[in-house]
């Protein structure tokens, strides 16, 4: 259990790049989560390193407190045009 534990918080804070397609909410470490929360593209990260860029640690900190993962905060930035 404690390696599930630590992919899970792991995967919270994280970038995680792949095949979205992939998403399964049955493993054990997507428990509870949503396909928004899932892989993101390849083609997101040269968009994400620009935003990474300008943005403080804090600043992501405090957005991130507003999501379920890092992905699902990046796919919502994208979404409001930010990313």
């Amino acid at each position: 259990m404690f390696a599930v534990d630590a992919a899970r918080d792991f995967y919270q804070v994280s970038l995680k790049v792949g095949n979205p397609g992939s998403f399964d909410p049955e493993l054990p470490y997507y428990k509870g989560l949503t396909k928004q929360d899932g892989d993101l593209p390849e083609e997101f990260i040269p968009r994400l390193t620009i935003w990474e860029s300008k943005v403080s640690e804090t600043e992501k900190l405090s957005l991130l407190k507003e999501h379920k993962t890092f992905n699902s905060m990046i796919r919502a930035l994208i979404v409001q045009g930010k990313v």
